[in-house]
């Protein structure tokens, strides 16, 4: 497979701007995320969640707790599928994933913030900022009227994917969580642009998209961070492994598949940062 992918996402960064971009960011994730409160939180994070989940928007087509337990287990019927449901299930099951993945990686490499080293010290808050996309993304349950799902048991595609991040060297940790990032955002954007075909109401389908955005806002910058961190042999492994693990995201999330995810994976080529929404762009950093 001929890999092409946009320039942006992998040109080099002049070494000798590492160190100054990388305190601009940690300056922008202290802005954006806020003063922290508790461990793992920050005040801006939290009011953002809490206006989120407070918010009155209610499905017309709720889904009944028990239909939605049998969708998420994998074990319902054809006839209770339907795109609306399984937009929901994509949300749930990517958060799901997500978190697995943050526990597992922070567990092995135990990043500290307070570490003398500035790039672990970031990394550190871009695990907070990833456990914050598993509650944005699970909360989107409260629009349909069903609470979160319970245990998460990864799919053997998703653990292979998670242990060799984890347990990766130094040098080829941050290509391959460059790699995971762009793939990340490119499914991020597509299951944006895919709300407006399924979901009709319109004060849930600004909802959803604006779950998924601030999700997006917090991704443009892992990346970024993750170009600051690698060489150019870096950024060479990271623009051959992303549409390889873009790929493999219909796997993991079965949903997308459904929904159409996987005869766009090749689309990944062709995916340029500029076509994120205009406000994403405005609020996220990137380099």
């Amino acid at each position: 497979m001929t890999v092409r992918t946009h320039p942006l996402l992998f040109s080099p960064i002049d070494v000798r701007q590492r160190e100054p971009l990388m305190a601009d960011y940690h300056r922008f994730l202290q802005a954006r995320n806020g003063p922290r409160v508790a461990p793992g939180k920050f005040q801006r994070r939290e009011e953002s969640v809490q206006r989120m989940n407070n918010a009155s928007v209610r499905a017309n087509e709720p889904i009944d707790q028990a239909t939605f337990d049998r969708l998420y287990a994998g074990c319902a019927q054809t006839d209770d599928w339907t795109p609306t449901r399984m937009l929901l299930l994509a949300f749930t099951r990517i958060n799901a994933a997500e978190a697995y993945g943050v526990q597992v990686v922070q567990h092995v490499r135990q990043f500290q913030e307070d570490s003398s080293d500035h790039l672990q010290t970031v990394q550190h808050i871009l695990h907070e900022e990833e456990n914050y996309h598993t509650r944005i993304l699970v909360g989107a349950t409260r629009y349909f009227g069903v609470e979160a799902p319970g245990a998460f048991e990864p799919p053997r595609t998703l653990k292979m994917l998670i242990h060799s991040l984890a347990y990766s060297p130094t040098m080829l940790f941050h290509p391959i969580l460059l790699a995971s990032e762009i793939g990340g955002i490119y499914m991020f954007h597509w299951l944006l642009k895919k709300i407006p075909s399924i979901i009709e109401q319109p004060d849930l389908r600004d909802a959803l998209e604006e779950r998924l955005c601030e999700v997006l806002v917090d991704e443009v910058g892992h990346v970024a961070f993750n170009r600051l961190a690698v060489g150019p042999l870096g950024l060479h492994a990271g623009r051959t492994m992303a549409p390889r693990i873009a790929a493999s995201m219909p796997n993991i999330t079965p949903e997308l598949t459904l929904l159409g995810f996987q005869d766009e994976v090749g689309r990944l080529a062709d995916f340029d940062i500029q076509q994120l929404p205009k406000d994403v762009l405005r609020r996220a950093f990137y380099v």
